[in-house]
């Protein structure tokens, strides 16, 4: 495939197999070092309801956007809720093809707040960990075993067995 034809179908649905990789290899080189780091289990997911995505795709159809990039994230240390503090989360932002750059590319878009340009953009979602299955925040809970089955992983830690 080259890189004009990945340019050109930018989505499509895929199968179990292709998320269960990618989010096991996630896991294994990405969340469980970031987890060691944090001293707490990093965020895995973030849920946003129906209700709040239909609201978001509504409104930046209104500005003129044509799609959506998906950032990764992370709250600062002085987040005012100190349960996602340092932990990871995605945030959305409207973009417009710009043609008059080369490559056609998708560029943020800016909309007019209160006088002021500020980006059309959207997060907030409920991250798991803390937030998990309606559980209280950090709710002590085996976390390999409440988290989705998705990316389900065993390593051996030291000739013992450790499920991620």
């Amino acid at each position: 495939m080259t890189t004009k034809s990945i340019i050109e179908s930018n989505g499509s649905l895929v199968s179990t197999k292709h998320v269960h990789d990618l989010v096991s290899t996630y896991k294994l080189e990405r969340w469980k070092p970031n987890s060691q780091k944090l001293d707490k289990p990093d965020s895995l997911s973030t849920w946003f309801g129906m209700e709040q995505l239909e609201h978001f795709i509504s409104l930046i159809k209104q500005h003129g956007a044509d799609g959506v990039k998906m950032f990764f994230g992370v709250y600062p240390a002085d987040y005012p809720l100190s349960e996602l503090a340092g932990r990871q989360t995605i945030v959305m932002v409207a973009t417009r093809k710009s043609e008059n750059h080369p490559g056609a590319r998708n560029k943020a878009l800016f909309i007019n707040k209160n006088g002021k340009k500020e980006l059309l953009a959207f997060n907030k979602g409920e991250n798991c960990p803390p937030y998990c299955g309606g559980m209280p925040p950090d709710f002590d809970i085996d976390l390999s075993m409440e988290l989705d089955p998705i990316g389900f992983t065993m390593t051996d830690e030291n000739g013992g067995i450790e499920i991620i």
